[in-house]
C-alpha cells in the first residue's frame, strides 16, 4: 500500500492508502478497490468503493476454503495487492461495466462450464445480471467458450510462435494464415512485425511445410520463428497430463463442446444417445486427466474491456527469477520459454493500459531481463483449436 496522494485516484484524505482485493474462488476472483484508513500505528479500517457490502460479507462462504492463488500475498482466500502508481481507482458510483465483464471472462477462462450460480458468486452480483452479462459477451462481444485438446496429448509436440514482416496491407496475409489448419492463432499486431501467429505441429518435417506454405504468400517479405520448449501457463494447456484413452463417444462429445463449451448436459445427451450422468462422467474424466480443457477465448477487435499485448523477452545469465515474475503476475495469462528470437514469449491481459505497463515495467526491472519486446494485438483474426481436437482419436 502507499499513500492516496501518490496515486491518481481522488481519494486524497488524510491518513489513507489504496489497495486491490481479490476475493479468490475456484473459479477466479472479484476484484474491488479498496481505501484503507489508518486510525492508529497499528490499526486501520477498510472499505471496498466498488462494493455495497463491507468486505468481509462479500465474501461467499465457499471462498473461505480456497488458498490457491498464485503469489505472494494470500491468506484465507483473500490476496491484497498494491494498486499500481497510475491507476485510477473507481468510485463505486462510476465502477464500469468493463471491468466486471473482465472477471466473468477470466472466471470463464478457468472454467467455461461454471454455472451461473458459481460465476454470480465469484462476481458479487445477481444471477439475472450474470446471465444477461454472459449473454451479450457471447452474442456481441465475440466472446465464445470452447473445448480444446491438450496439445502434446493429440500428438503436437512442435509448437511454434512465428512473426511475420509484410509489405503492403497485412490483412490479407493474416487471412491467408488462418486458413491454413495448423496456424490456432493469428493477430495483426502494431510494430515492425505486424503479424504473429502460433502453430502446432507433429514434427519438424511438418513444421517446415507450414512455413514454406506462408513464405509463398504474395505480400510476405520474411518470417521469425521461436519455438516453444516449456508452457509454462495457458488455458488450453493443462497442468497435468494422465494417461486416458478417448473413445468415438469421447470424440463426438469433444466436437460438440469445440462449437459451444456450454451446451446442457441434457443437450449433449440427447446429441450422443447417452443419460446425463454418463455424459458428465466422459466430461470429467477428460477434463481431469488433463486431455480437454473447456474455457472462454475472445477472438475478434479487442476493445475497452479487454486489451492484449504480447511480449518477447530476451534473458541474460540465470532466467530462473523471469520464469517465477511471469507465473506470478496476474495479468499473464499465457507464457512459455523458447529458443529462437526470444528466451521467453508471454502475453498479458486486462482492461487498463497502466496496469499492463506497470506488470511489463516490472519485467524491466529485473536483473535477468536483457531486452523487452512489446506488440499490442490489434485484431485476433483466428483462435480456434478444434484441429487439435480431430486428430486425436483412440480406441
Amino acid at each position: 500500500m502507499f499513500p492516496c496522494a501518490r496515486t491518481s485516484a481522488t481519494l486524497c484524505r488524510p491518513n489513507t492508502s489504496v489497495h486491490l482485493i481479490y476475493f479468490v474462488g475456484s473459479l477466479g476472483y472479484a476484484r474491488y478497490a479498496c481505501e484503507s484508513t489508518h486510525l492508529t500505528k497499528n490499526l486501520s479500517r477498510t472499505r471496498c468503493l466498488s462494493s455495497d457490502l463491507p468486505v468481509q460479507s462479500r465474501i461467499p462462504a465457499y471462498l473461505a476454503r480456497f488458498s490457491d492463488l498464485r503469489g505472494a500475498g494470500t491468506r484465507n482466500g483473500i490476496y491484497m495487492e498494491h494498486a499500481p502508481r497510475t491507476s485510477s481507482i473507481p468510485s463505486r458510483a462510476s465502477a464500469s461495466f468493463d471491468e466486471i465483464d473482465a472477471a466473468l471472462i477470466h472466471a470463464l477462462q478457468i472454467n467455461g462450464r461454471a454455472t451461473i450460480h458459481e460465476l454470480s458468486s465469484v462476481l458479487g452480483i445477481s444471477r439475472d445480471s450474470t446471465s444477461a452479462r454472459l449473454q451479450r459477451l457471447l452474442n456481441e462481444e465475440g466472446v465464445r467458450v470452447v473445448a480444446a485438446i491438450d496439445p502434446h496429448f493429440a500428438g503436437h509436440h512442435v509448437l511454434t510462435n512465428s512473426t511475420v514482416q509484410v509489405d503492403g496491407p497485412v490483412e490479407p496475409v493474416a487471412n491467408r494464415i488462418a486458413d491454413i489448419p495448423n496456424a490456432v492463432f493469428v493477430s495483426m499486431t502494431s510494430g515492425p512485425l505486424p503479424l504473429v501467429f502460433e502453430s502446432r505441429q507433429h514434427d519438424e518435417d511438418e513444421l517446415h511445410r507450414v512455413l514454406d506454405q506462408v513464405r509463398a504468400i504474395p505480400g510476405v517479405r520474411s518470417v521469425n520463428v521461436s519455438r516453444y520448449t516449456e508452457i509454462m501457463t495457458g488455458f488450453f494447456v493443462s497442468s497435468r497430463r494422465e494417461p486416458t484413452a478417448i473413445d468415438a463417444l469421447d470424440t463426438e462429445l469433444i466436437e460438440l463442446l469445440q462449437r459451444d463449451g456450454r451446451l446442457s448436459f441434457r443437450t449433449l445427451a440427447d446429441s450422443i444417445h447417452l443419460s446425463p450422468t454418463a455424459v458428465r462422467a466422459r466430461i470429467n474424466k477428460l477434463v481431469d486427466s488433463g486431455a480437454v480443457r473447456i474455457s472462454a477465448i475472445t477472438s475478434g477487435q479487442l476493445g475497452r474491456s479487454r486489451r492484449a499485448i504480447g511480449l518477447g523477452i530476451n534473458a541474460r545469465g540465470d532466467s530462473t527469477e523471469i520464469r517465477e515474475y511471469l507465473l506470478s503476475a496476474s495479468d499473464v495469462n499465457f507464457a512459455a520459454r523458447a529458443y529462437g528470437r526470444f528466451d521467453f514469449i508471454a502475453t498479458i491481459e486486462g482492461p487498463d493500459t497502466a496496469q499492463l505497463l506497470a506488470v511489463v515495467e516490472g519485467l524491466r526491472a529485473l536483473e535477468s531481463v536483457s531486452a523487452v519486446d512489446t506488440w499490442a494485438h490489434f485484431n485476433i483474426v483466428k483462435e480456434n483449436y478444434e484441429r487439435a481436437i480431430t486428430h486425436k482419436r483412440e480406441p
